[in-house]
């Protein structure tokens, strides 16, 4: 409801959350609550055979009334403030002047300027109305004891204490009221930060993610450090790539939702066994899988924790095939040796390696065999202790001529 009523009269080009906002929806909410409570005292007075006095109140709700209009056509805070503040002065100190001066059933409500002024402008707007408002007490003081006006009140002593008492009931309700829009008003902010500091919470967790998902944790945390070239040299590092034998046919005969389906479900399992052995996973190029270990996080164990993970790929796709009637094969080659780490680009972000140990790697997987692990010498000679290998002889690889290389076998 009050939603509603404030977005009624407050201007569309302004933001509730912004400092004016705020200040705008105080000033339409004490005009409209603390201004009705007015209303009963105009019928009261009219009662009362006091028409000057219904007038005065009459038409200081009048200018109440007017107020969120006003808001509704634009007109600025400071203006709205000054016309809020000066419509409870003057109603208040013309009332005096028609109950007799200082002695008037009224005086109290003096007290209520600088809570609205305050609320609604600021400590300066507050400062202003008070001061005007102690001045003119002042000088209706100063007016009536040096006798340049004789005050003389037409209420008779029930009247000025049935008036004092209703006045005050009326002044408790409307600081109240001034002072509940305005609590109102700061909760609702209040509940809009929280709802804005969790989307930015959920926001920034989503960009951690995202992060996270491009690049090592490590080196994530190091670009958020500081920005710029990141670059590192590997003496002791091991890669390996794998690529999906069969499925360029398989893909020609499926749709291109259900071709990116099954390769995301085939490599989200591939993603899994990159956790258990502690490697990290490069890249993914078409049907091309790439991973390297010994690198942003020390490992000892990278190359044999690589070899590992690649016997458990060819299981873990050979259960995939059998639960999806397919005859996809892997095609595994694995290097160790020195190579080159770091991040690419400003917008968007891509972590890879490079060197001679991924070149070797690569022809390591393209020269292979389907559903074998094709390892370079060295490979075998360092992790013959705890592997088994089987040596296939010299082949011809690409850009180094003729190499001896092993398939791993257990």
């Amino acid at each position: 409801m009050l939603n509603t009523l404030i977005s009624r009269f407050l201007p569309e080009d302004v933001e509730r959350d912004s400092p004016d906002g705020f200040k705008l929806q105080a000033i339409i909410l004490i005009s409209l609550f603390v201004g009705n409570s007015g209303f009963p005292f105009i019928v009261l007075f009219f009662f009362m055979k006091q028409p000057r006095v219904a007038f005065v109140v009459l038409w200081s709700w009048v200018i109440f009334m007017c107020i969120p209009f006003l808001t509704r056509n634009g007109v600025r805070v400071g203006k709205l403030a000054h016309i809020l503040a000066g419509n409870y002065f003057q109603c208040h100190f013309f009332l005096c002047l028609l109950w007799g001066g200082i002695a008037a059933p009224n005086m109290m409500w003096f007290t209520a300027i600088p809570i609205v002024s305050v609320l609604v402008g600021g400590i300066r707007h507050g400062v202003i109305w008070s001061s005007i408002a102690s001045l003119s007490i002042l000088g209706l003081y100063g007016l009536e004891t040096f006798n340049f006006i004789e005050f003389k009140s037409p209420l008779d002593a029930q009247q000025q204490f049935f008036i004092m008492a209703t006045g005050a009931v009326g002044l408790l309700a409307a600081i109240l009221g001034s002072t509940a829009s305005f609590e109102i008003l700061r909760e609702h902010a209040l509940e809009q930060r929280d709802l804005v500091e969790e989307a930015l919470t959920q926001e920034y967790k989503r960009s951690e993610n995202l992060l996270l998902n491009i690049l090592p944790d490590s080196v994530a945390g190091r670009l958020k450090d500081s920005p710029g070239t990141i670059a590192d040299d590997y003496d002791d590092a091991s890669i390996l790539f794998a690529d999906l034998v069969g499925f360029t046919t398989l893909a020609s005969s499926i749709s291109a939702k259900e071709t990116v389906r099954l390769l995301n479900d085939i490599f989200s399992r591939f993603d899994a066994i990159v956790d258990k052995y502690a490697v990290e996973k490069i890249k993914t190029i078409g049907d091309a899988y790439m991973v390297a270990g010994g690198i942003t996080i020390a490992n000892e164990d990278h190359l044999s924790n690589l070899l590992r993970m690649s016997m458990e790929m060819l299981t873990v796709l050979d259960k995939y095939n059998a639960q999806n009637n397919f005859s996809l094969q892997l095609r595994i080659g694995i290097a160790t040796g020195p190579l080159t780490a770091g991040v690419i680009g400003q917008k968007k972000f891509s972590y890879d390696v490079w060197g001679n140990t991924v070149n070797v790697a690569s022809r390591m997987e393209s020269t292979g065999i389907p559903g074998r692990v094709q390892v370079t010498e060295e490979v075998a000679k360092v992790m013959d202790v705890e592997f088994t290998f089987e040596k296939r002889g010299s082949v011809d690889i690409k850009g180094k001529g003729a190499m001896t290389t092993y398939f791993l076998t257990g």
